[in-house]
């Protein structure tokens, strides 16, 4: 029995010339075709469920196989025939036939559709090249357009890694994609959508016959901008990637006044237990409310000759001003800062260079580190409002209605 999750997506082009009623004879030595997995798919229900899981357990439920024939289950040569529009037909070099009807539903009308393909690349290898640049190009603008979102923090790790290593100097790519994907056919190769489609793409730019048309040369030129471009982004991201426990101690070790590390000392005991295993990417406002809890317990240690170990969430809440609007307390701390003799320009100061990060209007500009944010505001209201409300105070619990 044929296995059931087949996809092959409707041709984008119409029947070669003359093709439309011709009945073809195509012999191929392959024939990849993605497939949903119901197992996989499953799984993954069991991995929602259930929450020992993570997400690194769940399985890709589409990939890439090689058809074969539903009775001996060779893969090659396969004896295709059909005509366009009509169902596919494919036998095996031990005799067996295999019909594949159209269906009405057109998700599940893979078999005419693939037949659409094969006959394409038979009239004109090049054809397939072009599909997938269709592809690859739908794929780039969909990724460029989640870019503009406020929850993004950057490539996928796996797109990443494979746009690392890929060698992009070599002029046969196909070869260097094989390497870096590491391609299981003709064994089932399950993944996300970008590695899938670089299969399929490594599969033609492996096929002289489209490699060389100028539609080949152009998908091979696609894929490298592709590629470069996720590697470009995934630097520009790095950011995004670091642990909130090491962006903070990065920020307590830039060193600035004895106070100032006393406060740093002061803010990791009350939420370094807290802190897990996020990074600024998932939790950049985790990062900015420790950033400005230090501020203000620096504030209020230096304002009233105080321990920074001393300074009380009451004190802390009333420099908060919770009564003003967001965008009236940047000047109230900066003015205070001023006072205690720090130039909030000055970017040899550790205590003006976390300033001038967290005075950064979240409404208006971007934040000096890409950060998972989708919140308005000044980034220091933002932080200290944070800090000490009930539902996430760094303080204890008898404290946070004071």
């Amino acid at each position: 029995m044929l296995a059931r999750g087949y996809r092959e997506k409707p041709p984008v082009e119409g029947p070669p010339s003359g093709g439309d009623t011709r009945i073809w004879t195509i012999v191929l030595d392959r024939i990849a075709v993605e497939r949903w997995d119901a197992d996989a798919a499953s799984w993954n229900g069991v991995v929602a469920d259930h929450s020992e899981f993570s997400v690194n357990d769940y399985m890709p439920e589409t990939g890439i196989e090689l058809l074969n024939c539903p009775r001996c289950r060779i893969t090659c040569p396969l004896e295709v025939t059909g005509h366009w529009g009509g169902p596919l037909t494919f036998t095996c070099p031990g005799g067996h036939t295999t019909i594949v009807e159209a269906h009405e539903n057109p998700r599940l009308n893979w078999g005419p559709n693939l037949l659409a393909r094969l006959i394409l690349t038979e009239a004109d290898p090049a054809s397939w090249a072009r599909t997938l640049l269709r592809r690859v190009t739908a794929w780039r603008d969909k990724e460029h357009e989640g870019r503009r979102e406020p929850w993004y923090t950057g490539p996928d790790k796996r797109d990443a890694r494979i746009a690392e290593n890929t060698d992009l100097t070599t002029a046969d790519l196909a070869q260097a994609l094989h390497t870096a994907i590491g391609i299981q056919l003709p064994l089932r190769h399950a993944g996300r959508p970008l590695e899938l489609l670089l299969v399929h793409a490594t599969l033609a730019l492996a096929t002289p016959a489209i490699r060389h048309t100028d539609d080949g040369r152009a998908l091979d030129a696609e894929i490298r901008a592709l590629l470069d471009d996720i590697r470009t982004e995934w630097q520009r991201t790095a950011p995004t990637r670091v642990l909130v426990r090491d962006q903070l101690h990065a920020w307590r070790d830039e060193g600035g006044p004895e106070e100032w590390q006393a406060a740093w000392d002061r803010t990791l005991q009350l939420v370094e237990v807290r802190l897990g295993g996020y990074t600024m990417g998932q939790d950049g406002l985790f990062a900015e409310a420790a950033a400005a809890l230090t501020t203000a317990i620096y504030i209020e240690a230096m304002t009233n000759s105080l321990p920074p170990s001393e300074v009380t969430a009451e004190q802390v809440i009333e420099l908060a001003a919770l009564h003003l609007d967001t965008r009236e307390v940047p000047a109230l701390w900066e003015a205070r800062l001023r006072d205690l003799g720090h130039d909030p320009e000055d970017t040899a100061d550790p205590v003006a260079r976390l300033w001038q990060r967290l005075r950064i209007d979240h409404t208006s500009e971007p934040p000096l580190t890409p950060m998972h944010t989708g919140r308005f505001g000044p980034a220091v209201t933002d932080g200290i409002r944070t800090a000490i409300r009930s539902n996430y105070s760094f303080f204890p619990h008898s404290l946070e209605a004071a």
